[in-house]
């Protein structure tokens, strides 16, 4: 098991890790703000699956409605 400096969290489950045979979890970094993914899984923490960085401009065009949040 390798170290990342990677750092994710969602909505729902705060803190979150790639699942290792993830084709993101070869790469130290990966050069977009968001991650998109298709799966959670629950072990002893919970792991993502099926997941691929995205730039704002994509989130903006295709991720459905936008609301106003408080930074």
């Amino acid at each position: 098991h390798r170290e990342t400096s990677m750092s994710f969290k969602t909505m729902d489950d705060g803190q979150v890790l790639l699942y290792a045979n993830s084709v993101n979890a070869r790469y130290q970094t990966i050069p977009y703000p968001w991650l998109v993914f298709g799966e959670k899984v629950k072990v002893n923490a919970v792991f993502i699956r099926d997941s691929t960085g995205v730039s704002d401009s994509i989130l903006i065009l295709f991720g459905g409605a936008l609301s106003n949040g408080i930074q």
